[in-house]
């Protein structure tokens, strides 16, 4: 059996991606970590609050 979950925020590949950064730099970003320019950090957050949250189906073992 499939189920859906919703995720309470999007990938960081997807968010990485659409703020145009690499995926540390966008996971740094998103979580207050040293090593990203102010700017890099409202660009990363903004892309984030844009995006929708990601699905994902996950099977069942039953």
């Amino acid at each position: 059996m499939l189920t859906r979950v919703e995720h309470e925020r999007p990938k960081p590949a997807d968010v990485a991606l659409a703020a145009g950064v690499s995926r540390a730099t966008a996971s740094r970003a998103r979580n207050g970590r040293p090593g990203t320019t102010e700017a890099v950090r409202i660009r990363v957050r903004e892309v984030a609050a844009r995006l929708p949250t990601s699905l994902t189906l996950r099977g069942s073992s039953r």
